[in-house]
Formats: structure tokens, C-alpha cells, sequence
């Protein structure tokens, strides 16, 4: 609810008047009208409409002390434009904590699980293990079977000449040390 507030638009034009009158107070020179300066005032006035009056109170500072959030070369008065972007980059930290409650509030709530749907669900994930395991195990047999076998035909089989094969495919017939 603070957060809320905070974040709430300022409802009186006359204090967003006040706080832009006393940022642009020396900053028009010799040659400003009345006329001038309220229309002036009256630019800022509606750019700033809608946001809090906190945060324009705190731009305006920091243009005054000359530590403006976003970079700025110009030592001239900000426009406009320019000083509503300073104010909304004073706001983007609020912002940003605004969302991440929203998103924590929001979030669903996941319930406890039920003991016995979740004995119910381990029994079948180890059944599942042990049967991928074993059909592993018996392809492994499979494949080990079946290179015995075609060493020991190749072993009992007829003699091979001398020098037909070479070391690299005998390495694959040999009988491994005991």
C-alpha cells in the first residue's frame, strides 16, 4: 500500500508549478517575461503530469547539485522533455521493487505433496530405473556375446597366411592377459 502510494501522480498542478519555478528561478536570464515564464512553467506543468511530486521534487535537486542519473552535457536549463526523463530514471529503482512484489504476490503456491502419491510416484521411477537398467545390461551381454563369438570364429577358422593381416587388425583378435 506505501509502495502504492508512492508511486501515486500528483493531483496539484500548482505544487509541480512551484518545484519547476524554483529549478528554472535565475536560469532565464535578464530578457524573461511573466508571460514567458508561465508558459514556460506551463510546459513542464503538463510534460510532468503523472507522476509522483516526490520524485520531481528530487529531479529538480539533482539538477540543481548537478548529479543527474542520466548523463547530461548541457549547462543550460533542461527541457522539458529532459526533465521528465531524469524524474522517471529517480522512479526506476521503485519501479523495479514494485514489479518483483507484484511477481512474488502473484506467484502460484504450490501445495505439500500428498505422502502417498509421492511413495506411489518413487515406486514407479525405481521400476522404471531398474528396468532401463537391465535392458542396458542385457544389450551390453548382447554386444559382448556376440564379439566372443566372432573372435572365436575367427580364431578357429582356417589359418591365415603370413603377413596378411597387419598389427593394428591382430590387436583386435588378441586374448587379453590373465
Amino acid at each position: 500500500m506505501v509502495l502504492l502510494q508512492a508511486l501515486k501522480p500528483c493531483d496539484d498542478p500548482l505544487k509541480v508549478e512551484a518545484v519547476v519555478s524554483k529549478l528554472l528561478l535565475g536560469m532565464e536570464g535578464k530578457g524573461a517575461s511573466v508571460v514567458g515564464t508561465a508558459a514556460l512553467n506551463r510546459e513542464y506543468v503538463d510534460a510532468l503530469e503523472g507522476l509522483p511530486l516526490w520524485a520531481i521534487i528530487e529531479a529538480a535537486d539533482r539538477f540543481r547539485r548537478a548529479e543527474t542519473i542520466l548523463p547530461r552535457q548541457s549547462r543550460w536549463r533542461p527541457n522539458p522533455p529532459e526533465f521528465v526523463e531524469e524524474t522517471r530514471a529517480g522512479l526506476a529503482e521503485i519501479r523495479e521493487t514494485q514489479i518483483r512484489l507484484r511477481d512474488v504476490l502473484e506467484a502460484e503456491v504450490v501445495p505439500d505433496p500428498d505422502p502417498e502419491r509421492e511413495a506411489a510416484v518413487r515406486k514407479v521411477a525405481a521400476e522404471a530405473i531398474a528396468r532401463r537398467a537391465a535392458e542396458v545390461k542385457a544389450t551390453l551381454q548382447g554386444e559382448h556375446q556376440a564379439s566372443q563369438t566372432e573372435v572365436a570364429a575367427t580364431l578357429g577358422g582356417p589359418p591365415l597366411a603370413p603377413n596378411s593381416l597387419s598389427p593394428t587388425a591382430l590387436a583386435k583378435y588378441r586374448r587379453p592377459a590373465a
